[in-house]
């Protein structure tokens, strides 16, 4: 599983993340201190509930998102509480096997 950090107001494609609109104080102080995270490489069988439930024993998750798209991996963005929750999501996961994916 791949744990990246997820910016306010971004897109991302093949893991990378293009920003836009980054004007206002307040997007800016988001995309130091990311409260989503995003997550590649997710077996298929996974669903909200298990990675709601994995990410919750780090920090306070307020939601979880999965993309499913035909012929790719699922994918999730999994929104924390506080930007603390997220960056010792992201020190803890990126990189770890989970269901058999890394």
């Amino acid at each position: 599983m791949r744990v990246r950090r997820h910016f306010a107001q971004c897109v991302c494609v093949c893991d990378c993340v293009v920003v836009r609109n980054m004007i206002s104080r307040q997007i800016m102080s988001e995309e130091s201190h990311p409260r989503t995270l995003y997550v590649g490489n997710l077996d298929a069988s996974v669903s909200e509930d298990l990675v709601c439930a994995l990410f919750s024993q780090i920090g306070p998750v307020k939601g979880c998102k999965i993309i499913r798209e035909p012929g790719n991996d699922p994918y999730a963005f999994v929104e924390f509480t506080d930007h603390q929750g997220a960056a010792a999501a992201l020190a803890a996961m990126n990189k770890r096997l989970f269901l058999d994916k890394v």
